[in-house]
């Protein structure tokens, strides 16, 4: 029995052990995550809705800048000073949900001026009601983190690099860096001139949505899908670095004797000037451009601004001829003096040709056909020289299209140049421009396909 009783009263010494083991163990365990979730607190040095922010101040190494955002779009208050709208929303979403990765305790004097805290980087938000302050000093040693301060804290973090480097901003990582801001659908012309001459010249029409060449090349047609995608391209360049403003000696980037010169006409009636160098780099990856307007320098990519080499012929559609077979009803061909005449009904897929007549089911005779017509119709011309005056003579081919729109007719001729090639005269003038002989007599050129069809035609 009374071995009973002792073990009893070692069981009940146990288990008063273990419940106070248990009680200190809950309460260190709770005391830690107490800690933790002070310490995550503290750590969290702002939390706010990014796009509540409508008011940026930098005060940066060289110079402060202020920013406003309305409707949702940021500008600078400087109308001097273009900022880069994407960069001041990036400030603002690093800034709303800020933590720190460790802290170096109170913000004394000493630490201050260790720290680089002493002469900060001052970013200042505000949403109107609420402002939000970051001191930003050095970057540690390593270089992954730098050191902060906050206007609601007395303490010195660390924050990550990624963030403390787009804190860390100077005017150039502040401007735009837009060649030009603005919609494509703002500019009414676009000029360049290379070498002291006018290599093409487009104007902007509201009244049909398109851009066409000057009038020396109203004979023929501006490719509406070459300028859009050049204008696009011009509207959404960026520069890849910024050298310098206010740009005292042009020789210095080859701006004293440059590449090309890109005038820019929005419908407001605003000019931008810039000038192209590749400062005797020609195979480089970028571009030297000079803004005139504030002298900066800047360079971008030389692939995307390959049009600065670009000639009126770039812009052009290539083709004289746009016509389809279903845009017809008649066609008459002369090549090399034998004449050809065309009836066309392409409702009911059928041709005449003099005594010769056939529809889509003759395969071979309406192939020898559309073969024909397309080593016509598909012909580009390879030159174009609006400053000849040739004459309307020695005509090697003629072809008279005729539409069932109301349209018009289209008399298009070649007169040889005596080198090799043809102008074009349409309409009894000349176009301004002049294609390759072997378009007529190469492979698959008109001669080839004229003499497959009169085969049939024989037959």
């Amino acid at each position: 029995m009374k071995k009973m009783i002792i073990a009893l009263i070692v069981l009940a010494v146990l288990a008063a052990g273990s419940l106070t083991a248990f009680f200190i163990a809950k309460g260190k365990h709770d005391r830690n995550n107490q800690e933790a979730a002070d310490r995550a607190a503290d750590y969290q040095l702002f939390s706010f809705d990014s796009d509540s922010i409508t008011d940026l101040t930098l005060e940066l190494e060289d110079g402060t800048y202020h920013a406003v955002q309305t409707e949702g779009k940021w500008a600078s208050a400087d109308p001097d000073f273009k900022m880069n709208a994407s960069y001041l929303q990036g400030i603002c979403t690093y800034l709303c949900a800020l933590t720190a990765e460790k802290d170096y305790g109170e913000a004394t004097d000493s630490k201050k001026t260790e720290y680089g805290l002493d002469n900060p980087t001052v970013i200042t938000a505000s949403d109107g009601s609420e402002e939000y302050k970051l001191y930003v000093g050095n970057a540690s040693p390593t270089g992954d983190t730098y050191y902060v301060m906050t206007g609601n804290k007395s303490k010195v973090y660390a924050i990550d690099s990624s963030s403390g480097s787009a804190f860390k901003a100077n005017r150039f990582l502040l401007k735009d860096r837009y060649l030009l801001n603005v919609s494509s659908y703002s500019l009414d012309e676009i000029q360049l001139i290379r070498d002291g001459e006018t290599a093409f010249d487009i104007t902007y029409s509201n009244d049909t949505g398109t851009w066409s060449l000057s009038d020396e090349y109203s004979h023929l047609t501006t490719s509406g899908t070459k300028c859009s995608s050049m204008v696009t391209i011009i509207t959404k360049l960026e520069a890849q670095e910024f050298f310098e403003e206010n740009l005292e000696d042009y020789s210095k980037y080859g701006f004293d004797k440059p590449h090309a010169e890109l005038i820019i006409t929005e419908q407001n009636g605003n000019v931008s000037k810039f000038l192209y160098s590749f400062n005797g780099e020609k195979n480089s990856d970028y571009v030297y451009v000079l803004d005139e307007a504030t002298r900066t320098v800047a360079a971008y990519s030389a692939f995307d601004s390959d049009f600065i080499d670009y000639t009126a012929m770039d812009l052009l559609s290539g083709r004289f001829c746009d016509f389809g077979l279903a845009n017809l009803d008649g066609l008459d061909i002369n090549f090399e003096g034998t004449p050809l005449s065309f009836d066309i009904d392409m409702e009911n897929s059928t041709v005449k040709c003099g005594e010769a007549s056939f529809t889509a089911a003759d395969t071979e005779q309406y192939e020898a056909f559309t073969n024909f017509y397309n080593s016509i119709s598909y012909m580009e011309f390879t030159e174009v020289d609006t400053e000849a005056s040739p004459e309307l003579k020695d005509t090697v081919l003629s072809a008279e299209f005729h539409t069932n729109d109301g349209s018009g007719n289209l008399l298009a001729e070649l007169c040889d140049t005596g080198s090799d090639s043809y102008y074009i005269f349409l309409n009894g003038e000349y176009s301004g421009a002049i294609i390759s002989s072997d378009a007529i007599y190469g492979e698959h050129g008109v001669k080839e396909f004229f003499d497959k069809f009169s085969e049939y035609i024989a037959d």
